[in-house]
């Protein structure tokens, strides 16, 4: 839980103002006042305060609501406080909103409010308008009521009393149910929107009149029943972490900050919560952003309709150091900065008007598609453009799924289209309240019906009321050629599967199983945005339907394991408004079986363009579509009970084992991309374009000439081939990998998922690594010196082979080499090879043995590779068969060769003494002249090392040229030669 909230360090006493600004914040406010666009904003605050004004309102009688008094009340206090004090207006602005607060009801409030959500929204303004007055030192003597203010902090005690109350603990939540008619007869056990909304303004009211008794009680509880209610709206994951989300939705969602705001505001002003720093608040706000549509609105799903969201301006200032909060600042920018007049004052006071750092999701570095598994969905978007083709695919489960109670939908594997600035594919959207039963049920929802039903609406053991079939997002990821996701569910004693790919970014193609013990009907549903009353129109096709929009239209076709039919019916729903409710024809298609396979293409298209042609493949143990472009001729094919299919196309055939695949083929050539879920093999013809040793989900981009570029998902360690020639080398996760090559394929071992790429040489040479390599310890040495042995590369006998390269590292992954010619000193080194790989040496063609006489004396295992190179190619590198160690105590006796040697500026000698002795290491110059005496003294067993400069015992500079090093105890002698290069 991410939103328990430290106890308050000191007393907390009674400040004005603290809602929506500080004192701090009077001078900077001032100061906005005279720029953009803060002073247009603040200028129609003055007009609509002056407009109030007009209205003379009655504040005593019920002239308007009492919500809307007490908005207008917040509109003149903010003018007061701010306004010109010699404008003719302004006196009568701080009167007006004194007056409305002294007629706030002091009791029989079922007189003056209709429901609980009444009550919340005017108690948070009335307390903005109190404390915005207060602040700004207004003398309510002025009017010549005795004791007014002393009167309005009675009414408003009298309100937060009872606001603070308990009907009946067990069956009704504060202050809603007997007195009011209210959706919400829920036990205060329960959380939604009402409760939000409730907490939110009786946290505010208890702090707005903190010394009054009674105060600091009902904002204890009020802030620790806030806490819980929005632990359990927003979305923690399976993990813990907080995934971001509202178990309502996002129209729920600002319909809640209309009260939640103003109270996460105070809090942080009154230094009781850090907003900034809490993460799943901030998430909940990423959320916003991440789900958006490309025309700026908020999806229309779990009983809401689509929004804008119009404090996503505000939130972006409360994100703290997320550098994704710069998402939400562009969300506000593509919704025309829209700012509601109940917000103005939030605005001016709040709003940060400096650049964001990234204007944009693209300067964010964002994937246009993404995928959220613990949030409950997946986005797939082919631009940050607002005529993007948008799918929202969701997955909903866990909180997402069980907190949303009356506001939930069935959500398991159904989706949203919008594409070129047109809702194609619905949700069904929210027509209020009283009409929601026309619009929640799994019939309304572009999902699977078994027998005509879907999820059943079930109730927990908390009485919470949600739909079964929680769904799961299990494999998904974006590739150059695809994008990909799979999520599964379970309702109705059947097995659902949804994969949803995203070829070329362009259309969609959706891959339905399902799978029961016995035989069933299975409708696949879709809600396109066309026919009856919808302002689109809808015709039927053989093998599917299409929407058509003024800028957009979208068509369908779908193919499955047996027999379909077709049917429509025209339904409701309430998307972008409430009322009123419209009307679109719902294609349904369904089969009969135990085991059966939907595939479909969804394409939307710019109205008047060229659509593409849609027909049923030829395959065999399978179905299949086939959609033609001027392009390309893109293929989609399920297999039938698990069998093998086989396309065939008109440039020869393919065949999988896996569930379903995709081809994409230039007219008359080899393919361009394809992609199998769930498979070992795919082939084109007798050659294999790819294979593994267990069960993959794969894709694959040979669009670009110089690499070969996919995506592997798979459940551990499998060995892989693939057809790619010309290969150079391979990243599997961002990470070279060693490989081999035969016959125009690549055969590699990975283990988990990422991305591929295999990247490929320009003069034809696809180079054979070596194999056979072996490593071991050099005999009678103690272990400091490897032989690294091997046999030679195929590729020997084309001519193709120049060298061979050794390396070595401390671990078992090799990354990007650095010569050993690089280090100075064996200590370096050996930090270096703790992380990364060195390049050791290159021999020459032919050569089948190597002794490595660098390895420092630390007790580690070192992992070796062997690449083949030559003629401007390369081979993978080759992992040798075992791990070796080098030993720390040599049985004798041992000098190393220096290092490096040759040498420039220094060079280091490193040896080993099994017993104490007095040891002198001479240089002497190639007459036999002693040159320097770098040691000469008595010293401990142990491992030594002793630099030599380059110098003599006067410190000149010793001249280029062969050097002898001349190593003497009492009992052991040892001599060497080293190169000085100056």
């Amino acid at each position: 839980m991410y939103l328990l909230w430290p106890g308050i360090s000191c007393a907390l006493t009674e400040t004005h103002p603290f809602i929506i600004y500080t004192n701090d914040d009077i001078g900077v406010i001032q100061e906005r006042l005279s720029r953009e666009p803060y002073a247009s904003w603040f200028a129609e605050l003055v007009k609509e305060a002056d407009a109030i004004l007009l209205k003379n309102v009655s504040w005593d009688k019920a002239d308007v609501p009492k919500v809307t008094q007490s908005y207008y009340a917040k509109m003149l206090a903010f003018a007061y406080a701010f306004g010109d004090t010699a404008a003719q207006n302004h006196a009568a602005y701080g009167r007006e909103a004194a007056r409305c607060l002294f007629y706030i009801p002091g009791g029989g409030y079922t007189g003056w409010f209709s429901s609980d959500l009444d009550v919340s929204e005017t108690a948070m303004f009335w307390c903005e308008a109190y404390d915005i007055l207060k602040g700004a030192g207004y003398d309510f003597t002025l009017l010549g009521v005795p004791d007014m203010e002393t009167t309005i902090r009675g009414k408003l005690s009298s309100l937060r009393d009872y606001m603070a109350r308990d009907w009946n603990e067990e069956f009704f939540s504060p202050c809603i149910g007997r007195d009011f008619l209210s959706v919400a007869y829920i036990s205060s056990g329960r959380s939604d929107n009402h409760h939000v909304k409730l907490y939110s303004a009786l946290a505010a009211l208890a702090l707005v009149i903190y010394d009054e008794s009674g105060s600091e009680a009902d904002f204890s509880r009020a802030r620790s029943r806030l806490s819980s209610i929005l632990d359990t709206m927003t979305i923690t994951g399976d993990n813990g972490e907080p995934a971001g989300g509202w178990a309502e939705g996002p129209n729920y969602y600002l319909y809640s900050l209309r009260q939640l705001y103003p109270a996460m505001t105070a809090l942080n002003n009154r230094g009781i919560l850090d907003f900034s720093t809490n993460k799943e608040l901030a998430n909940t706000h990423l959320w916003l952003s991440r789900t958006v549509m490309p025309d700026g609105y908020s999806p229309p799903y779990d009983d809401n309709e689509a929004v804008r969201f119009d404090l996503s301006g505000l939130l972006y200032y409360w994100c703290g150091n997320d550098s994704e909060k710069d998402m939400l600042r562009w969300m506000w920018e593509k919704t025309g900065r829209r700012v509601v007049r109940e917000a103005l004052p939030e605005y001016i006071s709040q709003f940060d008007d400096v650049p964001p750092a990234h204007p944009g999701p693209s300067q964010l570095g964002l994937n246009p598609t993404d995928f959220y598994p613990e949030s409950g969905f997946a986005r797939f978007r082919n631009s940050w453009d607002n005529d993007a083709v948008y799918l929202l695919f969701l997955t909903e489960h866990g909180e997402a799924n069980v907190n949303g109670q009356a506001h939930e939908h069935p959500d398991p594997n159904t989706f949203i289209l919008h594409a070129y600035g047109e809702m194609l594919m619905l949700d069904s959207g929210y027509g209020g309240y009283a009409e929601h039963d026309k619009t929640r049920f799994p019939v309304n929802h572009n999902l699977i019906l078994v027998d005509g039903e879907g999820p059943e609406e079930v109730t927990g053991s908390d009485s919470r009321t949600f739909w079964d079939g929680n769904a799961y997002l299990t494999e998904w990821f974006s590739s150059a050629a695809v994008d990909y996701a799979l999520s599964k569910t379970r309702y109705r004693e059947t097995d659902l599967y949804r994969s949803v790919l995203f070829p070329g970014h362009r259309y969609f193609i959706i891959c339905d199983r399902v799978s029961g013990a016995a035989d069933k009907k299975y409708t696949l549903l879709f809600h396109g945005n066309g026919g009856g009353t919808s302002g689109g129109t809808f015709s039927q096709t053989g093998s599917g339907g299409m929407w058509e929009r003024e800028q957009a239209v979208c068509r369908t076709f779908t193919t499955g394991s047996s027999d379909l039919t077709f049917e429509t019916e025209d339904m409701m729903h309430a998307v972008y408004a409430r009322t009123p409710m419209l009307t679109h024809t719902v294609l349904k298609v369904s089969q009969t079986g135990s085991d059966e396979r939907f595939l479909t293409v969804i394409c939307p298209e710019r109205t008047g363009g060229s659509p593409p042609d849609m027909s049923i493949a030829d395959v065999a143990n399978g179905s299949g579509v086939r959609v033609a472009r001027a392009d390309t001729v893109d293929y989609a094919f399920a297999s039938s009970a698990d069998s093998v299919a086989t396309l065939r196309t008109g440039n020869g055939t393919y065949a999988t084992d896996s569930g379903w695949a995709y081809v994409s083929e230039s007219p008359g050539k080899t393919p361009l991309s394809l992609f199998f879920a769930g498979g070992t093999s795919m082939s084109a013809g007798s050659d294999t374009l790819a294979a593994a040793s267990s069960t993959v989900t794969m894709s694959l981009d040979y669009s670009d000439s110089t690499r070969v570029s996919g995506y592997i998902l798979t459940a551990g360690e499998t060995d892989v081939e693939v057809y790619a020639p010309r290969s150079s080398k391979i990243l599997f996760g961002g990470a070279e990998i060693p490989f081999g090559v035969h016959s125009d394929r690549v055969k590699f071992t990975v283990s988990g998922k990422g991305d591929l790429l295999i990247e490929q040489t320009g003069n034809g040479y696809a180079l054979d690594p070596p194999y056979n390599v072996l490593v071991t310890d050099n005999g009678n040495d103690q272990g400091h010196r490897i032989r690294i042995t091997w046999s030679l590369s195929p590729s020997e006998e084309q001519g193709a082979v120049e060298w061979y390269r050794i390396y070595r590292s401390q671990t078992s992954s090799p990354t990007d080499a650095v010569p050993i010619t690089s280090f100075s000193d064996p200590d370096s080194l050996s930090a270096w090879e703790q992380h990364h790989t060195v390049l050791v040496d290159s021999v020459s063609a032919g050569r089948t043995e190597y002794i490595d006489s660098s390895v420092p004396l630390n007790e580690v295992s070192y992992y070796y590779w062997l690449q083949a190179a030559g003629h401007g190619a390369e081979s993978g590198k080759v992992a040798a068969d075992t791990v070796t160690g080098v030993e720390e105590k040599p049985a004798g006796f041992m000098v190393r060769e220096p290092f490096p040697n040759p040498f420039n500026a220094s060079t280091m000698l490193e040896y080993y003494l099994p017993e104490s002795c007095h040891v002198t290491l001479a240089i002497h110059d190639i007459l036999g002249m002693v040159v320097a005496m770098p040691e000469d003294s008595f010293l401990s067993a142990g491992l030594h090392r002793t630099l030599w400069n380059g110098t003599d015992d006067k410190g000149r500079q010793a001249a280029s040229g062969i050097y002898i090093y001349r190593f003497v105890t009492p009992s052991f002698t040892a001599s060497g030669k080293m190169l000085l290069l100056r």
